[in-house]
């Protein structure tokens, strides 16, 4: 079960990536039950993008990150414990990135996150 903190509504741009990285029970089980609308977790798209490198390590701008998730990220992205790589962790960036081959590192002062393959 995909752990949902954060929801942002699918858009037309972003459905081929959820229904990629989605399994039909977690489409049920991110459905609004009020709207019928199919929800997914806030930075999904950005661990789509990290599932799809290549690259042992790479770097991105907030600006190539707010334009992958379609949102702007919060004033506590500044802070290293927002890209925190805790085990367990269950914030909104941790939970799906979990689930990629990266692990991710601010870089403080910079408006940039590194992004570390796994070992």
């Amino acid at each position: 079960m995909v752990a949902v903190r954060q929801l942002v509504t699918l858009r037309a741009s972003q459905q081929a990536i959820a229904l990629a990285t989605v399994s039909n029970e977690d489409v049920e089980a991110l459905t609004d039950l009020k709207t019928g609308v199919v929800v997914m977790p806030k930075f999904e798209p950005l661990a789509e993008y990290c599932r799809q490198q290549t690259l042992r390590e790479f770097e991105l701008a907030f600006h190539k990150i707010e334009a992958l998730i379609g949102d702007k990220l919060p004033p506590s992205a500044l802070r290293p414990q927002y890209w925190a790589n805790v085990v367990n962790g269950t914030g909104p960036v941790r939970s799906v990135m979990k689930n990629t081959p990266y692990e991710t590192f601010l870089i403080e002062g910079s408006k940039r996150v590194r992004f570390q393959r796994k070992i």
